[in-house]
């Protein structure tokens, strides 16, 4: 979706290759930057992003930060509660798990 689809749209998109390093993600802020997108337990590694601290990086940035929280679904993880913004999730994964949502 980001490299391809949004590409053809004319969207670029930076990754933080370190999701535990704040300072990366706040270098990573352009003035042309308009939101930050993680995903709480992001493929491949599942390395789990710390919410809050980039929660806060995007509020000093005045940018909203998204969340897709389809893996540890609202059961386990409620990034609203740790500042995200908007969250996501892909009701045919684990929230039903057979495709009928």
């Amino acid at each position: 979706l980001f490299d391809r689809t949004f590409a053809r749209l004319g969207v670029a998109v930076d990754y933080a290759r370190v999701p535990g390093d704040r300072a990366e993600w706040d270098r990573l802020i352009a003035p042309e930057t308009k939101a930050i997108f993680v995903e709480t337990l992001p493929n491949p590694k599942n390395d789990l992003v710390d919410i809050v601290a980039v929660a806060e990086v995007a509020r000093a940035h005045g940018i909203p930060l998204v969340v897709d929280n389809t893996g540890a679904t609202p059961y386990v993880i409620r990034p609203l509660e740790l500042g995200a913004d908007v969250v996501v999730h892909s009701s045919t994964k684990f929230l039903t798990g057979h495709g009928a949502a």
